[in-house]
């Protein structure tokens, strides 16, 4: 999601949401990945434990990305490599490049996994989850109150499915906000973003937008959802690539 401000104003700037950070993770592992021989990545997202995200809860891709940036970076971004669809196409099919998610080879759901990360090896839950970075909060804070998306309802609801959790229960749950969302981490990720608090209020109030009001590769995706169906079957694409982009 972007936040533009009102057409004719002179606020050329926004708050990029959705883990833009996460392609140059993407990046990162595949070139590693392509340079060294590997031919595995190994993920660990729990589809019982956390779901999976509406289209316009996160989309991105390679257009949409470079889109953004030209539109809205401060800053030149002289480090940061994009994911193209030629970028996928080379490390899947000339590198033969696959994801293996481990959560699907085991049962994460409830309590027993953390229950044995305590006793083995002493761990403590800090009750901060999705707490990735200090910069989280603001981006928590900002999806939630403005576009009205709450990334726990996906672990909440993925957990009510399993049985792992009460309807009820999870409904009281979302009542609250993350325990990080405090006035104070707030304030401190918008001075450390240069974003004042006249701005700030201006960009909450702004019209909302979403990837398709920007150039992407959405509308060439869905040319090719029935072989990106069957290349995931064949496990030569990860099976989760079909139902993020088609089924949720």
């Amino acid at each position: 999601m972007v936040e533009e401000a009102e057409a004719g104003e002179c606020h050329d700037h926004a708050v990029l949401v959705a883990g833009r950070d996460d392609v140059g993770i993407a990046r990162t592992l595949y070139d590693a990945a392509a340079q060294e021989g590997v031919r595995y990545i190994l993920l660990s997202h729990s589809f019982r434990e956390e779901g999976i995200k509406p289209l316009t809860w996160n989309y991105f891709d390679g257009r949409y990305t470079r889109a953004l940036i030209k539109r809205f970076a401060r800053i030149e971004l002289t480090k940061f490599k994009n994911v193209d669809i030629h970028h996928m196409l080379y490390w899947h099919f000339v590198r033969r490049i696959k994801i293996i998610n481990l959560t699907n080879y085991y049962d994460d759901a409830g309590k027993h996994v953390e229950q044995l990360l305590v006793e083995r090896y002493g761990w403590v839950d800090t009750h901060q989850h999705h707490f990735d970075n200090e910069l989280f909060a603001l981006v928590s804070y900002y999806m939630r109150v403005k576009f009205g998306i709450n990334l726990w309802a996906l672990d909440y609801a993925a957990k009510v499915r399993t049985g792992a959790l009460q309807r009820d229960a999870a409904i009281a749950a979302m009542r609250q906000p993350p325990p990080f969302e405090t006035d104070e981490n707030i304030s401190y990720c918008l001075k450390k973003q240069g974003i004042g608090s006249d701005e700030w209020q201006e960009l909450l109030a702004a019209p909302r937008k979403f990837f398709y009001d920007y150039p992407n590769y959405y509308a060439y995706l869905r040319l090719f959802r029935y072989p990106i169906k069957w290349l995931g079957r064949m496990n030569v694409l990860p099976a989760y690539i079909y139902e993020k982009y088609f089924e949720t």
